[in-house]
């Protein structure tokens, strides 16, 4: 059963409702682009590696916070960071959970796998870990650790110790 047999209204209403999908699609590619940004030649780049949204939130206000301070600083997740933004930036403070039993966060794998199996040059670089973590776990704050040890290996300078925190306290 139709609600109406007028194929002018119907073909009306199926462009209508195309052309709002386009909108979203449009919105939405829009907003990804907004969000990431330029994230090369940064004073401070803030990375994080999260699972449940704590470590992009601390992230987030942090990068809001050096931004109100006048610096240039951005919040990127592993997912969408670049060797070439990582090289460029002054200072890298990283915020990483660490999920289950010392994995990586789920958007943090490639950059992991992929990333971390390669020595950069981070010399010019300082650097900060905040891992975040369960002791409750066998692996407490093992991805935070790794992203530490890796950072040295490329030689990044360290500004401070490895900063692991239990549970968010």
């Amino acid at each position: 059963m139709r609600i109406t047999h007028d194929h002018l209204r119907l073909t009306l209403a199926g462009f209508t409702g195309a052309a709002l999908l386009l909108s979203f699609v449009w919105a939405a590619i829009k907003q990804t682009r907004a969000a990431t940004g330029p994230i090369v030649g940064l004073d401070d780049l803030i990375l994080y590696a999260s699972q449940t949204g704590q470590a992009e939130a601390i992230a987030n206000l942090t990068a809001a916070r050096l931004k109100a301070g006048g610096h240039k600083a951005a919040a990127v997740s592993a997912r969408d960071v670049t060797p070439e933004a990582l090289t460029s930036c002054r200072r890298l403070l990283v915020v990483a959970a660490t999920a289950g039993e010392g994995e990586a966060p789920d958007d943090a794998f490639r950059f992991e796998r992929d990333l971390m199996s390669q020595t950069l040059d981070l010399s010019a670089i300082g650097f900060s870990v905040l891992a975040l973590g369960d002791r409750s776990h066998g692996h407490f704050c093992a991805f935070g650790r790794r992203l530490d040890a890796w950072l040295t290996a490329c030689g990044a300078q360290a500004l401070r110790t490895c900063l692991e925190v239990d549970d968010l306290d």
